[in-house]
């Protein structure tokens, strides 16, 4: 089989997972798009040299984090694929007509997500226009747009292109056959680490951080508190993730739910979920924290202020839909266990009420292990006196409206893609 109709029927083998993976490149793309186009304004150019150079780095900074957005969900949809790649493998393909595979595969998903992103970004452009004239009191046309931002976007495509295919061919060149076999079947994975901190140990550490709120804030230097905070909260956080919650998750699974029919099923998805969660979490939290801390600290600039909260509300939608990408993917890979479970007995509304309470779970987690730091820091920043209550709240109701919509909206697609596979 030639390596164009191979690369075809790979992506045709499911086409839901190939359709998320290709709306998570244009959305990633409308938003670089629109960085940029903003960047490269002549109205934003023309502000002062300070407030420009600080909002440049906010916003590059919201680029590098919608990269690492799409090398995740790459990461993510090269595993959905790695029994296809193990069977092409064994019925002959050598490493270069893999390699071609991927390269085209890349080439085409990229390719139309990347059009379909210029489209989107072109369509929401007026909108961040609008947002940045008002917020910044200056006029322009909210029409412009920047050849500069085209250009720069299309240099970001083509180094996440060349970037993600090299990563794809070294993942599978880097694995033996089986390993590709059952990457999508291992559900537990074993702590293999040869130095193992207690588990406790990460549960301390991230809490840590609400001692500052009990401490003189005329005492505290807001930037090295900021600092040594958001230390404690990646070491603490990603820890929590990995290995704390799985671990007690497995103690509640074996010794409190062992007889329960749906509790049992939903902990050990719920368990498998988490993984690669940790980067999820630490990736919002940090940059949650940075940017209500910046709106802070430079609120004495009105550009500043306006870049960092439009740029706080893209992370927590990206943010949202980067996890709602992840649990779907995992989804379409756990339709044949649910099959599995209706010819043993389950009934459709005990699947249900899995899907039910797996969901809820794995949301609390996602809105509530970020959420305590963010509260932590909006009052240590209230205390200080560099955030107002009333923009305090608008951060934490912006925080959590968006993932319980993204939880709902989780709980329905997951649902559907389930129970019309049964």
């Amino acid at each position: 089989m030639g390596v164009y109709k191979l690369t075809i029927n790979l992506l045709k083998s499911d086409l839901k997972q190939c359709i998320f993976y290709c709306l998570s490149i244009a959305f990633s793309v409308g938003i670089i798009f629109n960085a940029f186009n903003i960047v490269t304004n002549e109205s934003f150019v023309a502000l002062g040299k300070n407030e420009a150079e600080v909002s440049s780095t906010i916003i590059f900074s919201i680029i590098s984090i919608v990269i690492l957005f799409t090398f995740f969900a790459n990461s993510y949809f090269i595993m959905s694929k790695s029994k296809e790649i193990a069977t092409s493998i064994l019925s002959g393909a050598n490493y270069y007509k893999i390699s071609a595979l991927l390269f085209f595969q890349n080439f085409i998903i990229i390719g139309l997500g990347s059009i379909l992103g210029y489209i989107l970004g072109i369509i929401i452009s007026p909108l961040f226009l609008y947002i940045m004239f008002r917020g910044l009191g200056i006029s322009g046309s909210i029409l412009d747009l920047s050849i500069e931002g085209i250009w720069g976007t299309f240099a970001v495509i083509m180094v996440q292109f060349f970037c993600v295919s090299y990563g794809d061919f070294m993942y599978v060149s880097s694995k033996e056959i089986t390993e590709l076999m059952k990457e999508n079947r291992q559900v537990y994975k074993p702590d293999d680490r040869i130095v193992k901190t207690p588990k406790i140990v990460y549960l301390i550490i991230y809490l840590i951080p609400i001692v500052t709120i009990f401490i003189n804030p005329q005492k505290l230097d807001p930037s090295a508190l900021i600092f040594i905070n958001i230390i404690f909260s990646i070491y603490g956080t990603q820890g929590v993730i990995r290995y704390f919650l799985p671990d007690i998750i497995l103690k509640l699974k074996k010794n409190k739910y062992i007889n329960d029919k749906v509790k049992l099923i939903s902990f050990s998805n719920l368990h498998y979920s988490l993984r690669k969660l940790d980067f999820l979490v630490v990736i919002l939290s940090v940059s949650t924290i940075t940017l209500i801390a910046l709106s802070g600290l430079y609120g004495h600039s009105s550009s500043i202020k306006i870049v960092s909260i439009c740029s706080y509300i893209t992370v927590i939608i990206l943010m949202a839909i980067t996890i709602l990408y992840k649990l779907m993917i995992e989804v379409s890979n756990r339709r044949y266990a649910f099959k599995q479970l209706r010819l043993i007995g389950y009934t459709i509304s005990q699947i249900k009420k899995i899907i039910f309470h797996e969901v809820k779970i794995f949301y609390y987690m996602v809105i509530g292990i970020p959420l305590f730091h963010i509260v932590i820091y909006l009052i240590l920043f209230k205390n200080i006196g560099i955030i107002s209550m009333t923009l305090s709240l608008a951060f934490f109701g912006v925080y959590l409206l968006t993932f319980l919509i993204i939880g709902i909206i989780s709980y329905f697609v997951y649902r559907r893609l389930i129970t019309s596979y049964l």
